[in-house]
């Protein structure tokens, strides 16, 4: 078998291209987890949300209606 020499000029291209993917592969596992983040305060809100209204319910007193 026969070395096949390098091209001059693309030394280092594909360090470059590693760089870019792993900076976009982290960008893209940063917003999994924000938007996971986002979801479950956004699930706990309406929770919150429903036990107030479930004890205001409670609270009232149906015979002063």
């Amino acid at each position: 078998m026969t070395a096949v020499a390098p091209r001059q000029g693309e030394d280092g291209a594909v360090s470059i291209l590693v760089v870019g993917l792993a900076t976009a592969l982290l960008m893209v596992a940063g917003l999994l987890y924000d938007g996971g983040q986002i979801l479950s305060a956004r699930r706990e809100a309406f929770a919150v949300a429903d036990n107030a209204a479930r004890a205001g319910a409670q609270a009232l007193d149906i015979g002063a209606l």
